[in-house]
């Protein structure tokens, strides 16, 4: 049985090492990304319904232009 050279594990164990890095890296971006979305819509003060709407009229009829 014969064994590859050092060079080849070398090189194979650092390419296992770079992709599970890339993954962890990867995977660790994506819960921080939901984790900031999280507390962007937990720091957002509800509004009421009635309000928001009234508001966008206000809005609209404020910017429609002059006929």
């Amino acid at each position: 049985m014969s064994f590859p050279p050092r060079l080849q594990i070398g090189i194979l164990v650092t390419a296992v090492t770079l992709i599970v890095c890339s993954l962890g890296v990867h995977a660790e971006l994506k819960m921080s990304e939901a984790w900031n979305a999280a507390q962007r819509l937990q720091s957002q003060p509800a509004q009421q319904p009635a309000r928001a709407v009234a508001a966008t009229r206000d809005e609209q009829a404020l910017n429609t232009p002059p006929l």
